[in-house]
């Protein structure tokens, strides 16, 4: 089954389907996160780590259902982002968890919470949370 990772920038991980907009880097897939127009088939997890910070907030609702859709019925979206811009002075689109929070249910992800970094994780600080589609 398929993993993604999302927005993966030079942090390519094995044996996942890595994927990024502006990276050419040999194993990326070269998407748009918001769209994900590449992929066809359903995966079981998506993992998006301090993507959402430069994504548009009018974007989320669709980027976050279209997430949703490519889950298999158990599938797992995990997503990390920073809690404050102190070291990120790139940061334009600052979320609070609590609104990632509300959209992802707005879409149909049954299981929302904060949780901790899963082990593939390659960032520190910020928060994580996990979303599970959920079904038979």
């Amino acid at each position: 089954m398929n993993r993604l990772n999302l927005a993966c920038g030079n942090q390519v991980l094995e044996d996942w389907i890595n994927i990024d907009l502006h990276h050419t880097k040999k194993g990326i897939l070269r998407d748009d996160i918001t769209k994900l127009s590449k992929i066809t088939e359903p995966v079981y997890l998506i993992y998006c780590a301090h993507a959402l910070i430069y994504i548009p907030y009018e974007f989320d609702n669709d980027m976050f259902y279209r997430w949703y859709e490519l889950l298999n019925p158990k599938g797992e979206l995990v997503i990390e982002e920073p809690e404050n811009k102190e070291g990120w002075e790139s940061i334009k689109y600052l979320r609070p968890k609590e609104h990632i929070i509300a959209k992802l249910k707005a879409v149909g992800f049954i299981q929302v919470e904060e949780t901790h970094r899963p082990s593939w994780s390659r960032h520190s600080g910020g928060y994580c949370i996990r979303a599970t589609k959920g079904g038979v």
